[in-house]
C-alpha cells in the first residue's frame, strides 16, 4: 500500500519502528512520519515492547536522555494507530506511556519514578 505522497506504509511503519529506540535523529524521523497523516487503518504496526521501555529508562537513569526527551517520545507513541503495545503487556505500557508523556498531570519523571517503573514493567 501507498500512501498519495509515494511512500508506502512498510517505509512508516519502518520509520515508527526506529523511533521506539529514541535515536539521536527523532526529531527528524518524526518530521518524516508526520508526512503521513495521524490516521493509520493498516495490518501491520509497530511494537513497543517492555524491554524497550526499560531500555530507554535505563538510559534516563543513566542520564543519556534528559526529562524533555522521553515526554517528547512518549508523546509521540501515546495514542497512535500505528503502535501496538506487547501482547500481555498492554496496561502497563499504555499507563507508563502516559505517565511519561504528561508529566503536568502525574508529577513528571523523576529518578525515583523511572526506578519504580522500571520495576513495574522489567522482563
Amino acid at each position: 500500500m501507498t500512501t498519495d505522497k509515494g511512500i508506502s506504509s512498510t517505509d512508516r511503519i519502518k520509520l515508527v519502528q526506529a523511533c521506539i529506540e529514541l535515536p539521536s535523529d527523532f526529531d527528524e524521523l518524526r518530521r518524516q512520519i508526520a508526512k503521513f497523516g495521524w490516521d493509520y487503518d493498516g495490518h501491520i504496526k509497530a511494537v513497543l515492547s517492555r524491554a524497550d521501555v526499560v531500555t530507554i529508562l535505563q538510559r534516563y537513569l543513566k542520564s543519556e536522555i534528559g526529562n524533555k526527551q522521553i515526554e517528547d517520545w512518549a508523546d509521540f507513541l501515546e495514542g497512535r494507530d500505528d503502535v501496538a503495545f506487547e501482547n500481555g503487556a498492554e496496561a502497563i505500557l499504555n499507563e507508563v506511556i502516559h505517565v511519561l508523556a504528561n508529566p503536568i498531570l502525574d508529577g513528571g519523571l523523576t529518578l525515583e519514578v523511572a526506578k519504580i517503573m522500571l520495576t513495574k514493567i522489567e522482563v
